[in-house]
C-alpha cells in the first residue's frame, strides 16, 4: 500500500476520470477512491489489462464484479452494487476474503478453478451470504472467468451474476400453493383436507419450517391441535391444547388471533419457548406467524388457526407476507371446499350445495350433460372467460363454435365415452381482459372429468385453472437464459458447449464459428465430429473424451489454425489458445465439455517480429561498436598529434611578424597575417574541443552535492565577455532543486555549452530572453535552458547531437558542444531532449536520475 501526497491524489484522480468515464454511481466511486491506500496502489500503476477490465465492467448494464490480484481486490458496477446490499459501498477496493467470510468455503474452490484457467457457471445456485445482518438464503445464476494480464498470466477473475432468488423462491412457493390447491381440491372430508394442507406445507420446509393447525370452538377454554409437521406433537412447542384465556406472554398467542381476527406475528420464539429446536437450516426459526383461516365449514362456532414458522434465512418482507396471505387464502379455500364437499355428500350430494362450492372455487367450471355436451351449469369464472347469452341448456358446440376447431369437442367426446380424465397444461386462451371489450392471452391447466349419476356417466365436468402467473414466470426464466446466451454470443472469445459422449453442440458463439470455418453454420444439436469433421484436429476426440471421463481440464497453447481474413475473406495462418473444461450437471457428474478459445495470432506474430528485430539490432550494435572505437581512436590521435604542428606554425608566424620590415607591412600584409592568426586560433580551439571529447572516454567523475544557483552564477561570470557584447535577460528558476547530486564538472560543462549556444544563436530582431529551470519528480531531475532565438528544424534531430554538426554558420563554433553535452549526460546516467521551432526558439532539457536514497 502506497501513501500519496494531495498532488499525487489529484493527478491519479484525473487519470481515473479519463480512464473510467461514465459507469453511474460505481464509476464515480471508482474515480473518487484514493487507490493509493489500497492493495492495488495508484491508478497510474495499474496494468492496461486491469484498466480494460474495469472499463468493460463499468460499461455493462449486466451485474459484474472484477477480482484483481492475489488478494482478489473488488471492483463492481451499479448492477452488482444492488446485489451486495449492505456490503456496498465498503467492498470497493477491498480484498475478497474479509467481505465474504461467511461463504468463503463456498467461493474458495470456485476461485481455485478459475485461477487454474477454468470458467465456471452455476444456474440458480444457492448462496448463503450475510448481506442484511443475517445469513440469507439467496440464489444466483453466475459465471466466473479468468482475466489475463499483459504476461498472459491469470491476474484476476470476472464475475457476472443475476440474482434469481425471487424466481427460485416464487417457483418453490407457487409449486407448494399449486400442490396445496390440488391436494385440498381432491379432499372430500375436512379431516382429510387438514392433513392434505399440512402435507402440502411440509413440501416446502425452506419457507415453512413447521406448521400447526388448531381449531377452537366458541366459548371453549382451549384450542385443539388437529395436524402438524416439523415439531413433535405434545411437546411445549406443539401442545395438544392451548389455553385461549387469559392472554399470556408464553406459548402460542391464539387468544390474540381470536380477539383480533387477523394474523399475529410472534417476533421472538425464544422469548416464548426456550429452548427452540433447529430446522433444516443451522439457525433455528426466530419468528412465527399465526393465521386465522377463512374456512366456511357451515358453522360460525369454529375458528381455524394455522401457525407457521418463518425461515431464519429470509427477511420478513412483503413477498413473504403475500405468500402466507395466499397460503391462508388457498388453505381457507381448500378447507372450505372440503367442508362443502363433505356437507354436500352428507346431504345426499345436493346439487345446489355443489354449485355453491363451484361458485367460490378459484377456477372456471362448467358441467356438461349428455353426449352432446349441453351446458348444465357454469360458474362466474367460466362466464367471465367465455361470455355468451342463454348458456344453460345449449350445447357447447352451438354456443362456442370455435371449440370444434380447437379440438375441445373431440376431447370431451373421448372423456364421455371412455370415462378417462383428460388434462392439458398451460393452454393459451384469448379471454376478456376486463369490463371493456379488450382481450388478453392467459394460460390454463384443463381437466375434463366424467361425472356419474347412479353409476353411469351423465356428463363431463370441465375445469379451467388459471396458471398465467406460473407460465409468465417460466417465460421470464427462459428470457434470462436467452440473455445469458446473448452474453456468450458477444463474449470477446470463442465459447462452445459440447454435451454427452458424442459431444453434441449445444451452444457455439460467432467467435467459435469463425474458428470452425464456413461449415459451422448448421452444427447446433449435432455431434461435433459428425457435423464438422474437417475442423477436428488430430487427437482432439481423445482429448475431449479424457476431459469428459476424468473431469480434468486440458489446455492447448498457440494451436495453429486457418482463420478467414476479415477484409479479404481468404484463409490465413492464425493461432488460438484453447481450454477444454468439464461441464457438471445438476447431479454433480460431468455431462459435457466447455471449449474456450482465445485468439493469440497477434501475440505470436508480435513475438516473431520482436525476435527478428532483436537479431537485426544485435547486428547493428556490433557495427556501431566498431565504428565508435575507430572514431575514438581518430579523435584521440588528432587531438594530440596536431598540437605540435600548429604550435610550430604559430611560432613561424610570430617570427615573420617580428622580422618583417616596417616598409613592407602594408594593409594587405597585415590583413593576411590577421587571417592566419585567426585560423590558428580556430584550429587550436578545435583541438581543445577534441581533447575534451577524448577525456569523455576516461569515465564519469563521482557525483557530489552541487549548489545549482552558485554554479550558474559562475558560468555567467565565465561568459561575461560574451554577455558584454550580447545583452540578454536571463531568468534562473531553480528553487525546486537547489542541490543536485551529479558530477560538478559535467553539470558546469552542460550549462556552459547550452547557455553559450542560447547567447550565440540569438534572433537578430529581439533581445535574447533565456530561462534556466530545474524541477524534479520521484525518479529524476530535469534541467532545461529555454531561449527565444533562431530555433532549429527538428526534421534533422537525429543529427543535432553529432560531432561537427552546425546548423547556423554565421557565428564561430566547432560543432562539438551539443555532442559533448549528450555524451556527458548519458555517461552520468541521464538523457537529453529538445523542443524547437524555427524563428521561435529552442528548449534543451537534460535529465539526471535521482540517487536511490533520494527517491
Amino acid at each position: 500500500m502506497l501513501t500519496s501526497s494531495p498532488e499525487d491524489f489529484l493527478h491519479d484522480a484525473a487519470l481515473a476520470a479519463r480512464l473510467f468515464p461514465g459507469g453511474g454511481e460505481m464509476g464515480q466511486r471508482i474515480r473518487e477512491l484514493d487507490w493509493s491506500t489500497t492493495l492495488l496502489g495508484p491508478v497510474a500503476g495499474w496494468p492496461q489489462s486491469l484498466r480494460t477490465a474495469v472499463r468493460i465492467m463499468l460499461a455493462s448494464h449486466f451485474p459484474m464484479m472484477v477480482h484483481w490480484g492475489p488478494e482478489l481486490v473488488h471492483f463492481y458496477n451499479d448492477g452488482y452494487a444492488a446485489i451486495l446490499q449492505d456490503k456496498h459501498p465498503g467492498a470497493l477496493g477491498q480484498p475478497a476474503q474479509p467481505w465474504w467470510g461467511e461463504i468463503w468455503s463456498f467461493l474458495t474452490p470456485i476461485f481455485e478453478r478459475v485461477r487454474a484457467g477454468e470458467t465456471t457457471y452455476f444456474e440458480n445456485q444457492l448462496v448463503e451470504p450475510n448481506r442484511q445482518g443475517f445469513i440469507e438464503e439467496v440464489y444466483f445464476t453466475f459465471s466466473h472467468s479468468p482475466l489475463y494480464d499483459e504476461a498472459d498470466q491469470i491476474a484476476g477473475i470476472l464475475a457476472t451474476a443475476i440474482e434469481t432468488t425471487s424466481t427460485v423462491i416464487n417457483e418453490r412457493r407457487l409449486a407448494m400453493l399449486s400442490h396445496l390447491t390440488a391436494l385440498t381440491a381432491l379432499s372430500t372430508q375436512p379431516e382429510e383436507a387438514v392433513q392434505h394442507l399440512i402435507a402440502a406445507l411440509s413440501t416446502n420446509p425452506a419457507d415453512v419450517p413447521f406448521a400447526l393447525l388448531y381449531t377452537h370452538e366458541a366459548a371453549a377454554p382451549h384450542a385443539h391441535l388437529q395436524a402438524w409437521y416439523g415439531l413433535p406433537a405434545g411437546e411445549p412447542t406443539a401442545p395438544a391444547t392451548v389455553a385461549v384465556a387469559p392472554p399470556s406472554d408464553l406459548g402460542w398467542p391464539i387468544a390474540d388471533v381470536l380477539r383480533q381476527e387477523s394474523p399475529v406475528l410472534v417476533p421472538s420464539l425464544a422469548a416464548r419457548f426456550n429452548p427452540w429446536p433447529a430446522d433444516d437450516w443451522p439457525e433455528a426459526p426466530i419468528q412465527a406467524l399465526l393465521l386465522p383461516l377463512p374456512v366456511d365449514n357451515g358453522s360460525e362456532q369454529t375458528t381455524t388457526v394455522l401457525i407457521v414458522g418463518l425461515s431464519a434465512r429470509r427477511p420478513w418482507d412483503e413477498a413473504y407476507r403475500s405468500f402466507f396471505g395466499l397460503v391462508a387464502e388457498y388453505a381457507g379455500r381448500g378447507l372450505t371446499h372440503a367442508a362443502a364437499t363433505y356437507t354436500a355428500q352428507r346431504r345426499a350430494q345436493e346439487r345446489q350445495d355443489l354449485y355453491h362450492i363451484f361458485e367460490q372455487a378459484p377456477v372456471a367450471i362448467a358441467l356438461l350433460r349428455a353426449p352432446d355436451h349441453r351446458i348444465d351449469y357454469f360458474n362466474p369464472a367460466f362466464q367471465q372467460l367465455f361470455p355468451a347469452d342463454r348458456l344453460p341448456g345449449r350445447t357447447l358446440k352451438e354456443t362456442y363454435p370455435d371449440f370444434v376447431a380447437r379440438g375441445t369437442i373431440a376431447h370431451l367426446d373421448q372423456v364421455y365415452t371412455t370415462g378417462k380424465t383428460y388434462t392439458d397444461t398451460e393452454l393459451p386462451l384469448v379471454v376478456p381482459a376486463g369490463l371493456d371489450d379488450s382481450l388478453e392471452t392467459r394460460y390454463f391447466n384443463l381437466i375434463y372429468q366424467a361425472y356419474r349419476e347412479q353409476g353411469l356417466i351423465a356428463g363431463v365436468a370441465a375445469f379451467f385453472l388459471d396458471v398465467t402467473a406460473q407460465v409468465l414466470l417460466q417465460q421470464q426464466r427462459e428470457a434470462q437464459q436467452a440473455e445469458l446466451e446473448r452474453l456468450f454470443e458477444q463474449a470477446p472469445f470463442a465459447i462452445a458447449i459440447l454435451r454427452g459422449p458424442t459431444f453434441v453442440v449445444e451452444l457455439a458463439n460467432a467467435a467459435m464459428g469463425q474458428i470452425w470455418g464456413p461449415s459451422s453454420a448448421h452444427v447446433l444439436s449435432r455431434p461435433y465430429f459428425e457435423a464438422i469433421p474437417e475442423a477436428a484436429a488430430p487427437g482432439l476426440e481423445q482429448i475431449l473424451t479424457n476431459v469428459l471421463t476424468t473431469g480434468t481440464a486440458f489446455f492447448v497453447t498457440e494451436a495453429p489454425i486457418s482463420l478467414v481474413h476479415s477484409t479479404t475473406g481468404l484463409p490465413e495462418q492464425g493461432y488460438v489458445n484453447f481450454g477444454f473444461h468439464p461441464l457438471y450437471g445438476e447431479n454433480g457428474h460431468v455431462s459435457g465439455v466447455i471449449a474456450i478459445g482465445i485468439e493469440a495470432t497477434e501475440q505470436v506474430q508480435a513475438r516473431q517480429r520482436v525476435q527478428a528485430l532483436n537479431e537485426e539490432l544485435h547486428t547493428i550494435n556490433e557495427h556501431l561498436q566498431r565504428t565508435n572505437a575507430d572514431l575514438d581512436t581518430f579523435v584521440y590521435t588528432a587531438s594530440h598529434d596536431l598540437k605540435a604542428p600548429i604550435t610550430n606554425i604559430e611560432g613561424l608566424l610570430h617570427m615573420l611578424q617580428a622580422e618583417l620590415p616596417v616598409e613592407q607591412r602594408n594593409d594587405t600584409v597585415e590583413y593576411v597575417l590577421t587571417l592566419i592568426q585567426d585560423a590558428i586560433e580556430r584550429f587550436r580551439t578545435t583541438l581543445s574541443h577534441l581533447t575534451e571529447v577524448t577525456r569523455l572516454q576516461e569515465g564519469v567523475e563521482p557525483a557530489e552535492a552541487v549548489d545549482l544557483g552558485s554554479l550558474i552564477e559562475g558560468v555567467q561570470l565565465d561568459l561575461a565577455p560574451l554577455l558584454a557584447v550580447t545583452p540578454a535577460q536571463i531568468d534562473v528558476v531553480v528553487t525546486d532543486c537547489a542541490l543536485l547530486q551529479v558530477p560538478a564538472k559535467t553539470l558546469r560543462s552542460v550549462i556552459y555549452n547550452l547557455l553559450s549556444n542560447a547567447l550565440k544563436y540569438q534572433h537578430p530582431e529581439r533581445l535574447p530572453h533565456i530561462v534556466i529551470r530545474c524541477q524534479q519528480n520521484e525518479q529524476e531531475v530535469e534541467l532545461s535552458v529555454e531561449d527565444n532565438g533562431l530555433g532549429i528544424d527538428l526534421e534533422h534531430q537525429t543529427e543535432l547531437f553529432g560531432m561537427f554538426r552546425r546548423y547556423h554558420t554565421h557565428v564561430d563554433g566547432a560543432g562539438v558542444g551539443l555532442y559533448m553535452v549528450k555524451r556527458m549526460v548519458e555517461q552520468a546516467g541521464g538523457h537529453v531532449a529538445v523542443r524547437s521551432q524555427p524563428g521561435v526558439g529552442s528548449t534543451f532539457s537534460v535529465f539526471f536520475p535521482l540517487p536511490a536514497e533520494s527517491r
